[in-house]
């Protein structure tokens, strides 16, 4: 039986040429995808989900009786590291399989022996890169801060109130220009190994000179993502709306279900957008034109 072509990532793609590709890659690779992200991301997920719907009762019953105990904020605090954990690995894993990949040296028989020093490598530049987002966010914030009160000295109300809507209005559309080259930060460490910094430096290159298509991308697959995200997590939320006031056995468990539905969606999601920054890179590096040259220096 003929085997089946290997998806080219260094290739000008169209946005339906980019869906065909993925379908082939996860259809490809689904054994491998589900050996390596399933046995650990499963459990995180089921973890992060048992905690989600304690968190939202806890918020729930704080709401209710008006009594936001420690209680509560252990909940959130615990829920929020699952949920960082779980992201993060199923980013840095699905990173590392598409790092093999590109580079031929992925087989059905990878594991974690050779998968699990690239997953802690790009988990640490991840961490980082998010650490520089916050600082980032921290010193406009502080910015915004002392501009709004030095002008509160002027005791102007009119003013500080301008002044403070043209801020708000500023960041938001930082926040539209930006979502381009934020959501792409991480993929020049998973297929061209480059540090934090450098990756955050060819992502925001790459996100203003190609903003419009990188936003389509990110839109669509965003919003099919969330379609298939919120059908998996819809008896949940019809639990919920029936259960608002009550804790039980049933909650938990579609609470931990619709949870292991990201597990599935993050990967598909993670090797769209790759193909897009692929398809990028190849428009502007001509990567795979350079490799032929180099095999045909090599014979």
């Amino acid at each position: 039986m003929e085997q089946e072509a290997k998806v080219e990532f260094y290739k000008n793609r169209s946005i339906g040429e980019r869906f065909a590709a993925s379908g082939d890659f996860i259809r490809q690779n689904w054994k491998v995808l589900l050996k390596n992200i399933g046995y650990i991301g499963a459990p995180l997920a089921l973890i992060q989900g048992y905690l989600s719907y304690n968190y939202t009762q806890n918020m729930l019953g704080g709401l209710t009786s008006g009594n936001f105990s420690t209680t509560n904020i252990q909940a959130i605090l615990l829920m929020f590291l699952f949920s960082i954990l779980l992201i993060l690995f199923l980013y840095s894993m699905t990173g590392s399989i598409l790092n093999k990949y590109v580079k031929g040296k992925l087989t059905e028989e990878t594991g974690w022996p050779d998968l699990s020093e690239k997953m802690f490598s790009f988990s640490g530049k991840l961490l980082l890169q998010w650490l520089i987002m916050v600082v980032g966010v921290i010193v406009v914030a502080i910015v915004a801060g002392l501009i709004a009160g030095i002008l509160a000295l002027s005791q102007s109300k009119m003013l500080i109130a301008a002044v403070i809507g043209f801020e708000i209005l500023l960041i938001f559309a930082l926040v539209i220009v930006l979502i381009p080259s934020l959501s792409f930060i991480i993929y020049p460490v998973f297929f061209e190994d480059a540090s934090a910094w450098g990756g955050i430096k060819k992502s925001f290159r790459m996100g203003i000179k190609h903003w419009g298509s990188i936003f389509l991308t990110i839109l669509l697959a965003s919003l099919l993502t969330g379609i298939v995200s919120y059908i998996l997590s819809m008896p949940y939320f019809i639990y919920l709306m029936f259960n608002i006031s009550k804790s039980g056995l049933i909650g938990y468990i579609l609470a931990m279900l619709s949870s292991l539905g990201s597990v599935v969606i993050y990967p598909v999601f993670i090797v769209f957008c790759g193909l897009q920054y692929t398809s990028i890179v190849e428009v502007e590096e001509g990567i795979s034109l350079q490799n032929r040259m180099d095999e045909f220096d090599n014979l």
